[in-house]
């Protein structure tokens, strides 16, 4: 079969013109299954690219003739080179309505944009645990898939990437995930469960539209996961949002309201729309304000960004009515147009108050404030300190009349994280000390010991116990405000090891059948532990039990060691050897050659009794 296709392809060739295979995609066929070479890799293709601009739009004509079952191997051979096949490369299943399953190895890491867009014969896909990312369109228009399960490592699923797969009834994504893009599972109309896990801070706009889990979702706000996904239903004018805390994230356009020029709701239609939102609440949880999130919400007058934010996505307020919003210490990025006004110039931001320390850290797009004109008095109030960084950073100053210090803000409150601990010798602890409020000017402590012959603290909060007794550890703010907290350190003696052991003999000679006691004596007296192991290296010869006693069994010589077991790994030994019954020179007859022997031989040369 595989001879009889590739001589349909060699006589096609023959008589298709020259430039027929100008748009050929693939270098090489291999099994029924196309493959580009990219550096050191393999990648899936299609045959042909025929895509082309017609006036201002691209036309996507791809063609494969791929059908059926198709097994995509971990490694293919060219020219007698072996490759990693590493990806499915950007449509390459391009409508091949007749696939029903396909088989992705391990290699591959990566699905490109449309890989298997419009194949709706698609039933099943088992993904790769190795795939790290679901690009967008992925599987676009798979009506045939009724299942799918995302492997552990995908980090992010782009936009349209399952939109409109009408058979899919559930879809669990993992904890790896932290983005969705927007449409991702527009469309699904069956789609009645999906679980989006806390890990997923941005979720792009429409991507959950027209699915039966958002259909089923009561009127208010729309949670997906740990993202505020929308405002679902009728929003009375002068509603106050307010977000439920764990909340990290703000999709794209999640409340946002039409374009006033235009007809173009964001997300299902709101009948009121938006602009009567009269104010936004936000958990100290939130870490993400997706793209577009109140745009043109003229209700908003004012707004308070946690100081748990990092990211406010571009065009997040763009429009609306605000007069005055606080930005939190902890953004890194503003996007584009964030905070821009068109038709609310005039009356737009006439305060802003931000708590960030460093505004060179953060990364801010073009326009993000509006243009102050020359009308309009605008003020930036800046923490105490910085107004310099922010008068020569452009990103702030272009926009404001003016820009001021705000006053010192002066600690309210001071807390350790441990208020009592128990330490041994030499041991370190690090203590951290949390200052409120956030935007506080001065954040700084001085850390003392009551008593640095029983434990230290450097100026960081690191703790060092020197001997045992207590002490007290302070952290006192140092911007006026007199406020400190304390740590109750008790310091124990530290682990004292074993340094010497000895035995009360280290040789003796036995005769079968007599025991021994021995002891071992472990020093220094103070150390926490003074149990010892015994054994023997020859059993059949002399046994120890685990008081030291030993007990002979036959003619030999047996090793009885004593070891320690508190982590010295230290020991000791004593030889004992076994001698036939009655062996010359055991005058007490005790089966024993020792001292006692000489002793009772001396006594009897100078006249002592035998017995």
């Amino acid at each position: 079969m595989k001879q009889i296709i590739k001589l349909s392809l060699l006589l096609l060739a023959l008589l298709l013109p020259a430039n027929a295979y100008a748009n050929q995609r693939y270098d090489f066929e291999s099994d029924c299954v196309y493959y580009r070479i990219i550096g050191n890799e393999a990648v899936v293709t299609c045959m042909y690219d025929n895509s082309y601009y017609n006036e201002d739009y691209y036309v996507n004509e791809y063609s494969s003739d791929y059908s059926g079952f198709v097994v995509i191997p971990e490694t293919v051979n060219y020219n007698g080179i072996t490759y990693p096949v590493t990806a499915i490369d950007s449509y390459a299943f391009f409508r091949c309505t007749n696939l029903t399953s396909v088989t992705i190895p391990n290699s591959v890491t990566s699905i490109g944009v449309g890989a298997f867009m419009g194949c709706t014969g698609l039933t099943s896909i088992p993904i790769a645990n190795s795939v790290t990312t679901i690009s967008n369109s992925a599987f676009y228009g798979c009506s045939g898939l009724t299942s799918v399960t995302i492997p552990n490592f995908v980090t992010s699923i782009g936009g349209n990437a399952f939109s409109a797969c009408s058979g899919l009834t559930s879809v669990e994504i993992p904890s790896s995930v932290t983005s969705i893009g927007g449409e991702a599972f527009w469309c699904c109309g069956n789609l009645a469960s999906i679980t989006i896990p806390n890990s997923v801070t941005i979720i792009g706009a429409g991507a959950l539209d027209y699915t039966a889990w958002y259909d089923s979702q009561p009127n208010g706000v729309v949670y997906a996961g740990s993202v505020a996904y929308s405002y679902k239903g009728n929003m009375p004018k002068g509603t106050i949002v307010s977000l439920k805390y764990g909340t990290v994230g703000i999709a794209e356009y999640a409340f946002a309201c039409s374009d006033p020029e235009g007809d173009y709701t964001y997300g299902p239609p709101h009948p009121l729309g938006h602009y009567d939102l009269g104010g936004i609440n936000m958990p100290n949880t939130l870490k993400v304000i997706g793209r577009g999130s109140f745009e043109y919400c003229w209700g908003l007058t004012s707004v308070t960004i946690p100081n748990s934010v990092t990211s406010i996505g571009q065009d997040a307020f763009y429009d609306c009515e605000l007069t005055s919003i606080t930005i939190g210490n902890s953004v890194t990025s503003i996007g584009q147009y964030a905070f821009a006004c068109y038709y609310t110039e005039d009356t737009c931001l006439n305060d802003v108050f931000s708590f960030i320390q460093d505004p060179t850290a953060v990364s801010m797009g073009c326009n993000v404030f509006p243009n102050n004109g020359t009308d309009t008095e605008r003020t930036l109030h800046v923490p105490f300190g910085t107004v310099s960084a922010y008068r020569t950073n452009t990103n702030w100053c272009y926009s404001f009349r003016s820009i001021v210090e705000m006053d010192p803000v002066l600690a309210t409150s001071i807390e350790l994280d441990k208020v009592n601990a128990e330490m041994v010798e030499g041991e370190t602890l690090q203590l951290v000390a949390t200052v409120l409020p956030e935007e506080a000017t001065d954040k700084t402590v001085t850390w003392a010991s009551s008593d640095e012959s029983v434990a230290m603290v450097d100026e960081n909060g690191l703790v060092t116990a020197v001997a045992p007794g207590t002490a007290t550890i302070t952290a006192m703010t140092n911007d006026g405000s007199d406020l400190n907290a304390s740590c109750n350190v008790t310091v124990l003696k530290g682990i004292v090891l074993v340094e010497s052991i000895q035995l009360n003999v280290t040789t003796a000679g036995l005769n079968e059948g007599s025991t021994l006691q021995l002891t071992a004596t472990v020093l220094p007296e103070e150390c926490n532990n003074k149990t010892v192991l015994w054994s023997s290296n020859n059993p059949s010869v002399a046994t120890v039990d685990s008081n030291g006693l030993v007990t002979t069994h036959s003619v030999g010589t047996a090793t009885i060691t004593a070891m320690t077991t508190d982590g010295s790994n230290l020991n000791t030994s004593c030889t004992v050897t076994l001698l036939p019954v009655g062996v010359k020179g055991d005058v007490n007859g005790d089966n024993v050659i020792n001292i006692a022997d000489v002793t009772k031989l001396i006594d009897y040369l100078l006249g002592g009794a035998w017995d």
